[in-house]
């Protein structure tokens, strides 16, 4: 476990790039970049919970104030960059979005 940061950041890029490629099939199925940002941020909200389920110890971590408010912020700007990059590839292509 000592280099297993190396590997869970190439498994964060890996997932990522998956997520977005799946989010561009998606827009060319019609869908709208918001309902396609949604459904990423609720995935990711999921995936915490389940993480919360599985190790119940660490769910007093949760209980500091400052931690939802820059949680929430946090959120609103994964979601905001979300939503932009899916508009942005709607509007022109995937090649000009994303080198953003």
């Amino acid at each position: 476990m000592r280099h297993s940061g190396p590997i869970f950041l190439i498994l964060a890029a890996l997932f990522w790039g998956v997520s977005g490629g799946i989010g561009g099939m998606l827009l060319e199925r019609g869908w709208d970049p918001y309902l396609i940002a949604l459904v990423r941020g609720a995935t990711g909200l999921l995936f915490m919970a389940g993480w919360l389920v599985v190790h119940p110890r660490r769910r007093t971590e949760f209980r500091c104030g400052s931690l939802w408010f820059w949680s929430a912020l946090a959120g609103l700007g994964v979601a905001g960059n979300f939503t932009l990059y899916f508009i942005s590839v709607e509007h022109a292509s995937v090649s000009i979005a994303a080198p953003r």
